[in-house]
């Protein structure tokens, strides 16, 4: 009820490609991708993989913009990068704007596998440090040999 009860802005993105960021809080920004711009079995998206619709360009002046006042930011997709479902030259785009912001996102909320698990995320720095994580979360549906995230026996 207080989510929808508060007032918060939106910026752009939404109506043109599906992306958005909303501040929360003062201290916390959400910002959602539109991670179907990695989708392998997107064919237009042979024609330019590394920033479609410009959102990781616009990803990056989110950041930026957190990171100058100091604000956390939490990303949600759909599609976790790094996996073969999403495009090899965007989920490198991506990693390496998640390896430079390490210190303003905290934390990274993705789905699409059906399984609950999570990614990490390394430094190209000669020490690897881990730069972020990907939870990925468990699916509702019932598909065959696939764990719900439910207990339905109650």
């Amino acid at each position: 009820k207080q989510w929808y009860q508060r007032r918060v802005a939106i910026t752009a993105g939404i109506g043109h490609a599906g992306y958005y960021s909303v501040q929360y809080s003062e201290q916390l920004r959400i910002i959602s991708l539109n991670t179907q711009y990695c989708d392998r079995l997107n064919f237009w998206l042979y024609l330019n993989n590394t920033d479609p619709g410009n959102m990781l360009g616009w990803l990056v002046e989110e950041l930026s913009s957190a990171e100058e006042r100091g604000v956390n930011v939490i990303i949600l997709g759909h599609i976790p990068t790094g996996r073969v479902d999403c495009l090899e030259a965007f989920s490198w785009n991506y990693y390496k704007i998640i390896d430079r912001f390490e210190g303003t996102v905290v934390g990274q909320y993705m789905a699409h596998t059906h399984q609950d698990h999570f990614s990490l995320m390394y430094s190209d720095d000669p020490d690897h440090h881990p730069t972020g994580y990907q939870f990925i979360a468990p699916s509702l549906t019932t598909y065959t040999n696939l764990r719900l995230c439910v207990d339905t026996t109650a």
